[in-house]
């Protein structure tokens, strides 16, 4: 058996990540995993925002079965079973490292052998609030694949998480090719039969889209989080546009392609792809 990575980035469009027709960014590393596995051009998740989303994706499971629905305020039930809890029970280690708060109070951490949140960015002023850089993230991730035995990573990269706004759009796609960097260095250190999928949790919305920026009311009872633009209220949540929950999904060193990756495919569809994987190339 052999170490097996899931990588989510955060906001992470499927239009920057090269391979689709519409592709506003191609990160050379990312294009080049999904030019030699495959991926899938239609990959929907389920909430525009990041804890629900990983939710899901972990669990193979919708909103409404899981538990998660809001940003803040609920916790996965240690019942949940998710796709580390299913490679631990085939004789994998599993660590998680997530690099934004969010991720580090809903129950994500059950199944795992080790789960890690450890910031080292405590104060950003581009709508990056206590998060860990993708270059300490990949230092950590190097150590565990060091490791002897079957690994299971889930990664999460927060660093294309910033605020909205013309002049935050450039920085955005500057952080997606870091990550890229990071990814590459992964991937050099790697077995070449290690099984690698990266997708993103949401999306991000830009300039001149559909009524740019975002439309989110807030009521009374909740605290406003301004987007950083023209002091206008927003943020992940808000709207179910296809630059939003239209996610990359690929798969590297994997035997089960699919015949049409042009189909609609969901990240609650990522856990059975995985053990589908796994399966076929007795891992």
């Amino acid at each position: 058996m052999k170490n097996v990575v899931l990588i989510s980035i955060d906001c992470l469009r499927a239009d920057c990540a090269g391979y689709v027709e519409d592709a506003k960014l191609k990160p050379p590393c990312i294009t080049h995993l999904a030019k030699e596995g495959y991926a899938y051009e239609n990959c929907i998740v389920h909430a525009p925002f990041t804890t629900t989303s990983h939710a899901s994706m972990l669990s193979g499971l919708y909103p409404f079965e899981h538990g998660v629905r809001h940003l803040r305020g609920e916790r996965l039930s240690s019942d949940i079973r998710m796709i580390q809890h299913d490679l631990k029970v085939r004789g994998y280690s599993t660590y998680g490292l997530v690099s934004c708060y969010h991720m580090s109070h809903i129950g994500l951490h059950h199944g795992f052998d080790e789960y890690r949140f450890e910031p080292d960015v405590v104060n950003d002023d581009k709508g990056r609030r206590i998060y860990t850089t993708a270059e300490t993230l990949t230092e950590r991730a190097l150590r565990i694949l060091s490791n002897k035995g079957p690994v299971f990573l889930f990664l999460h990269y927060f660093d294309a998480h910033v605020h909205i706004g013309f002049e935050y759009e450039q920085l955005y796609y500057e952080e997606i090719l870091n990550i890229d960097k990071q990814i590459e260095r992964l991937i050099s250190c790697c077995n070449k039969e290690t099984l690698f999928v990266i997708t993103g949790d949401h999306g991000k919305k830009w300039s001149g889209e559909h009524n740019f920026p975002y439309l989110n009311p807030r009521n009374s009872t909740y605290d406003p989080h301004p987007c950083g633009y023209q002091n206008v209220e927003g943020g992940h949540g808000a709207e179910l546009y296809d630059e939003c929950i239209r996610v990359p999904l690929i798969v590297y060193n994997g035997s089960q392609r699919p015949s049409d990756t042009k189909s609609l495919v969901q990240s609650i569809d990522i856990p059975n792809i995985i053990k589908s994987e796994i399966d076929e190339r007795t891992y």
